[in-house]
Order: structure tokens, then sequence, then C-alpha cells
């Protein structure tokens, strides 16, 4: 009969999908990344969004063999002319698969995660209606942005698959309606929620927030599983954060307590922390609310640390008690101003973050010695004449908390220059530079100079491609269709200051800035916020790992960045234009002047009043940047400075650092 045919091609295949899927989708906590990913804080990884701790494994191995007998197509949609219309709001989820141009070469810390996607693209296009495939290929495109930090290269791939998923399936539930199978509809309803849920998730690790908004209510449209409603409130209250709209942030995250109070405490706090700095009114109590709700749980939660016998109950229990210590330290030194309670509780906050929490400077230090050997005044010489001599990219890098944000957001101002977030086409680049690099070698410097300008090539189609979905977003969210063309676009990482050496490599004319802070203002900055990071292990398991939560560990890993560019400096001297954020703040309109010339483009007034433009900035500084210039972050060490003698002690000679605002000019032959 009808409703079995159903079931066995459509509903068991699912099932098994949503058993599998939780191995393969990565964390969803708004202040998560996965290894490679955003906001890294001076690791070499870095930042995701997004809502759930179900989903905290990463598992890339293949679990089930995809075979024909395995993947039944869907029944009775037999051309895509039956299809309806996706939540990814393209115009063509019934064509074919977007196909990547993207030339990786071979990695061999990630051979099996290309090769399982390579084989879920042959199943897509060998069986176009397989709901299961589409879903597993999408999860897998994403995993794999999220982790190596590719930038978003393969978002389009990865949202039509959905996209089609999305419209397959609002078929079936159609046929199932008019069978009277009234069970099978409502368990296609919870898929729709979930791959839909699944979707906003490319749209927000995209930065198209507005877009993820739109795709995380549809999906409540459906019928979801309780830890999938609650993920897309999480996921949607991150997003109208970064949008600025923090009183339907404050909803969503208030709806989330009321649902499950230790998921809150655990992945919802923090954020409504942040939206509390900037405006405490649109929460129903404000910090008042805040406290109370954390006080009145601390004793609970301390109890369950204690009772834990397993570790990763031990864990989560410290989790929840690092991130309500951490409201706390946010509270007293904001509001109350008392800063010996404050200092207690970020020393709570971090002894609970340490139980749960790795940190791996030695790992730093050795990538920065290999840079170093490689990146020499010969090489240089050698590389000389290689690359894409565009000067369209403009390359921001900086220790985290330096205003790299603050410094792009100017920039961003000029009608003729474009940011992209922190989904850093380059930085998913380095990777695939490295292999491809290595397989030219034995084949002389004429054909290394071919392959790195190849390679320039492709990094500036990507940008440009990334650049194109930002105004076709904008377009389907109803802006102003006359986006003029960018002369230049932004591709900032604080991370990057590792890959100067790449970037010069394949962008010989290429704007590179480096933001410069107070060591004392960068340092303890980082030590304050809460990083994270999920570091995949050998065993296939993740590990949080944060550099920034213990003096010593931030201390070396900005020693660290500091010879770095120390070193970029000697073997490339004048190639780096450097700003000092200090400089900046006092002085916008004279160092924005600098930048804008620097980067061969005229003046324009708006850009002083840059912090009334709209646009989502997903960093841990896009509260700070929507309310302008203020000098609040020169020396604010300062008010803690008995409790940070061991870091003045630790920095040492890194005390003094008086690098200022260079006045660059592009130089001729010299490199």
């Amino acid at each position: 009969s009808t409703p079995k045919v159903l079931f066995y091609t459509i509903f068991l295949p699912l099932i098994l999908l949503v058993w599998y899927g939780k191995g393969i989708t990565p964390p969803d906590d708004p202040n998560y990344t996965i290894y490679g990913s955003r906001n890294d804080a001076g690791q070499q990884q870095q930042p995701s969004s997004g809502g759930g701790q179900r989903n905290n494994a990463v598992n890339m191995t293949p679990t089930i063999s995809p075979n024909a007998a395995s993947h039944p197509t869907v029944s009775g949609v037999s051309s895509s002319a039956k299809m309806s219309h996706g939540a990814g709001r393209f115009s063509n989820p019934s064509g074919k698969r977007p196909q990547s141009t993207h030339q990786r070469g071979y990695i061999p810390e990630r051979a099996q995660v290309d090769g399982k996607i390579a084989m879920l693209r042959k199943n897509v296009d060998e069986q176009p209606f397989d709901v299961k495939s589409l879903v597993e290929l999408a999860n897998n495109l994403r995993n794999r942005n999220t982790i190596y930090a590719e930038g978003g290269i393969d978002d389009k791939e990865a949202i039509w698959c959905y996209d089609r998923a999305i419209s397959l399936l609002k078929d079936t539930k159609k046929q199932a309606a008019q069978t009277g199978a009234k069970d099978q509809v409502a368990l296609v309803d919870t898929f729709l929620c979930m791959t839909t849920y699944y979707l906003g998730l490319v749209w927000s690790g995209s930065d198209m927030y507005e877009d993820a908004i739109k795709v995380f209510a549809e999906a409540q449209n459906y019928k979801c599983e309780p830890d999938e409603y609650i993920n897309i409130l999480m996921k949607r209250g991150y997003a109208y954060m970064i949008m600025g709209d923090y009183e339907n942030a404050a909803k969503d995250y208030f709806e989330m307590y009321k649902l499950d109070k230790d998921r809150f405490l655990q992945e919802g706090l923090g954020t409504v922390v942040r939206i509390a700095e900037s405006n405490a009114d649109v929460i129903p109590g404000g910090w008042n609310w805040i406290v109370n709700v954390v006080e009145k749980d601390l004793q609970r939660v301390a109890h369950e640390l204690d009772s834990a016998y397993e570790a990763s109950l031990r864990e989560l229990a410290a989790k929840k008690l690092q991130k309500m210590h951490l409201a706390l330290w946010t509270y007293h030194d904001k509001i109350t101003k008392d800063r010996d309670s404050a200092w207690k509780h970020l020393e709570q906050s971090q002894y609970f973050k340490q139980i749960y929490t790795m940190s791996l400077p030695e790992t730093e230090t050795e990538h920065y010695r290999g840079l170093k050997e490689i990146f020499n005044v010969d090489f240089i010489q050698k590389i000389k004449g290689a690359g894409n001599m565009s000067k369209m990219p403009i390359f921001i890098v900086g220790f985290p908390r330096s205003g790299t944000t603050l410094l792009e957001r100017v920039l961003d101002a000029h009608p003729q220059v474009a940011g992209l977030g922190e989904n850093s086409i380059m930085n998913g680049k380095v990777g695939s530079i490295r292999s491809q690099l290595q397989d030219s070698y034995g084949h002389g410097w004429s054909y290394v100079h071919q392959v790195i300008t190849t390679i320039g090539n492709e990094v500036v189609t990507l940008m440009e491609k990334r650049w194109d979905n930002i105004v076709d977003s904008r377009l389907r969210d109803g802006e102003d269709s006359n986006e003029v063309k960018p002369t230049r676009i932004i591709d900032k990482l604080n991370t990057n200051h590792r890959n100067v050496g790449f970037i010069h490599m394949l962008f010989p004319n290429a704007l590179i800035i480096h933001a410069a802070r107070n060591p004392m203002d960068s340092v303890f900055s980082a030590y304050k916020h809460d990083f994270n990071v999920e570091y995949p292990m050998p065993d296939g398991s993740t590990k949080n790992f944060d550099n920034m939560c213990r003096m010593n560990t931030a201390v070396e890993v900005y020693q660290a960045y500091r010879d770095v560019m120390d070193h970029w400096e000697s073997v490339m001297p004048g190639r780096i234009m450097h700003v000092r954020y200090e400089e900046l703040v006092h002085d916008l309109e004279g160092v924005a002047k600098a930048v804008i010339a620097a980067a061969g483009l005229t003046w324009h007034d708006e850009i002083l009043n840059f912090h009334l433009r709209k646009q989502a900035v997903n960093t841990w500084s896009s509260t700070q940047v929507r309310k302008g210039i203020n000098t609040k972050g020169i020396d604010a060490w300062k008010k803690y400075e008995a409790q940070l003698e061991p870091m003045v002690k630790m920095l040492g000679d890194y005390m003094n650092y008086d690098l200022t605002t260079s006045h660059y000019t592009p130089s001729k032959g010299n490199f």
C-alpha cells in the first residue's frame, strides 16, 4: 500500500539519518567553534554560532555504506517539475547540483573527509531524489567548512542539497496527507524541522543572519523535537543578537530558559550577558534577573560537579559553573564596579573552564617555527613575480581583541570596500596551498610560480563569489539592489598573522594591515573572554581547547604572535601597514584617511559614521563596534593592576611595544 511504500522509501532511511546524523553534526553553541573556524583566540583554530547540546561530537567517519539498495528514491516524485520550493530561497532547487571548482589538492589529514564527500556527491548525482544522500552530503559539506575554516566555499552546494531535500519532503508530506497517513505526516514534519534547521546553520555560518532568521522561523512551523526546538531558539536568538535586534534575541533566550534551564546556563547565558551589556532593558528584570538566575542555582550545580563520577558529567557541570561565574564577573566589572568581587568570579570562571578545556601553546610556537624556516629572505626572492597582482584583497590581521573588527568596519564604510566578516577565504586555503606547493617543488621554480598564480587567481574568484552571495542575500531581503561592485574586498581573521607569508606569496600587491594594541590590554582582554574551540582528538572525539583561559598560555601565545610579526618585518620590511589601536581611537579621521590612502582609494566623509551602517558583525566585538569610537578599552587592564602583576612579569620585555601607525606606500621591487 502507499503508506508502506512511503515508510520504506522515506521514513525508515530518514530515521537512520537522524541516528547517524547525530554523529556528524557540529556543536551549535554560539560561543563554540570547530578546529579552524572563527574567533580562535590566537590559536591554530578559529568562530561558529548557534544552539544545541546533544550534537557535541563531530564524527566524519562513514558509519553506513551508501549504495543503491540502502538509498531508495522518493516514491511518487518522478520529475523535478513536481518539487515544491524549499527553504533556502535559491530559485532552482530542482536543477543540477552546483559543481565545486575549488581545487584542494591532496591533504593527508583530511583525505577521509574529502573521500566521504566525493562518494556522497556521486550518490546525489546518481540518485537526485534520495533525501538521505542529499542531507548527508550537505551535513558533511557544512562540517568540513566548519572544521577546516574554508570560508564557505561549498555553502551554495550545501544550501542546494538542503533546499532540494526540503522540497522533496514537502511533497512527501503532501502525498501522505492525501492518503490519510497521519503518523507519516507527523514524522515527515519532524524531518522537515531538522533539515530546515540544518539549512539555517549554513546561512548563519555564512554570516547571512537575516536569511538564517527567516529559515529558523520556518523550521518552527514544523513538528520539532524538544531539543531541536531549543536549538532553533538559540540559533535564531544568536542571529538576532548579531544583527543588533536585542529585543527579539532576548525573547528567544528567555523562552529557552523556560524550556530547559540547564541548557540555558550552559549554552545561552553567555549570549544573554552580551545582550545585557548592550541593552539590559530588553531583558525582563534586566541584570537583576540574570544575577538571580545564576545565584539561585550556583550551589545546585556545584553539587552536581562534586557528585559527578563520570568525566563527561563533571565537565558538563564545570561548563555551567564557568558560564555562571563569568556572568557574575561581567556584572560586577560593568555594573557594580566591585573589583574584588569581579576578580573573584573571573578566577572561578577560569578555574572551572580549565576542568574541561586544554591549552596547547606549544603547537602555536612550533607552527611559527616552521613558518620562519620556510619564509626566509631567499624564499621571498625566489617567489618574486608569482601570484595574482590584483590589489582587490585587503587582509586585516592581529592578535585577538586588538581592534581588527573596528578597523574592518571603518574600511567597510567606504562605498568601494566590502567586508566579508570572519569567514576567511584565505585561511581556508592554507592547507591546500601547502599541499599544492609541496607537489610542485620537484618541477622547478617556473612551475612553482605557475601554481602560486593559479591559487591566487582562485582565491580572488572565491572572494568575488562570496560577495555575490551576500548581494543575492540582500536582494532577497528586499534591500537596495543598486549595489556597487567593490574594488576592494576585506579578508579579516586575527590569526591570519601567521599566514602573512602565504598572503604575500599569492598577492604581492595586496594591502596587509596589522592591528596592534597595548600588550597588557591585548592579553588581558583575550584572557577574560570566553573563547571556545572544539579540537578533534585522534580517537574521533573532540576536546574543548582555549589557549587564553590560563595566564601563562595566553602570554606564551602573545609572545609567539609578536615574534612572528617581527619575522615578517625582517624578511619583508615595509610590506605590512601597521595600525595602532590607540591612535585609531584617538584620531579616527587621521588614521582612517591613512588606511584609505594605503588602499589606493579616495576619502569619503561618511566613513566617520561607520557605526551607523546596518551590518552583521559576528565577533566578540560586535556589541562594541555598534557604539562607535570610545576610549574605554585603553588601559582597561589597570583597573586590575594588582591582580595582573603575574601577567606583567610573564610578559617581561614584551611589555614594551612602541609600534605606531605606519603611512604605508606600496614598495616596488623590494621583494
